[in-house]
C-alpha cells in the first residue's frame, strides 16, 4: 500500500488577492471565522445582496459581516428559540453528529445570553 499522504498548499492572503499560486480557482476555500466559501471556480459570493472576494474575507469585520448576514439568511436572529436555531445550525454547517449539534447550540446559546445579561 502507497501510504503517501496526498496534501495541498494553503495559499496566503496575497496569493488569494493575486489569484496567484497555489490558488486554484476549481477549489473551494472556507475563509475566516465563518468559512465562507465561493463556489468553484468563483472568486465572489453574494451574500445579502453584498459581494465578498476572497481577498476581503481575510478582512475580520468583513468575514463577520458575511457569516452574520448568511446566517440570517437562514433564519437566524438574536430572538431565534432552540429548534429554530439548531434548525439555522444544521443548515449551515451540516447536521454533524447529535454532540457537535448540542456544543453549536450551547456556543449560540453563551452568545445569546452575554448579549442579554
Amino acid at each position: 500500500i502507497n501510504k503517501t499522504k496526498y496534501s495541498l498548499s494553503t495559499p496566503t492572503k496575497k496569493q488569494f488577492c493575486d489569484k496567484s499560486e497555489p490558488y486554484k480557482s476549481y477549489l473551494r476555500y472556507g475563509i475566516g471565522l465563518g468559512q465562507i466559501t465561493p463556489e468553484a471556480e468563483q472568486y465572489e459570493i453574494t451574500i445579502a445582496g453584498n459581494k465578498y472576494d476572497y481577498c476581503n474575507l481575510f478582512e475580520a469585520d468583513k468575514n463577520i459581516e458575511a457569516t452574520i448576514a448568511l446566517l440570517k439568511t437562514k433564519g437566524a436572529s438574536m430572538n431565534t428559540g432552540e429548534t429554530t436555531a439548531r434548525n439555522v445550525l444544521k443548515k449551515y454547517i451540516g447536521a454533524g453528529t447529535a454532540a457537535q449539534e448540542n456544543q453549536r447550540y450551547a456556543d449560540f446559546k453563551k452568545c445569546v445570553d452575554a448579549n442579554v445579561n
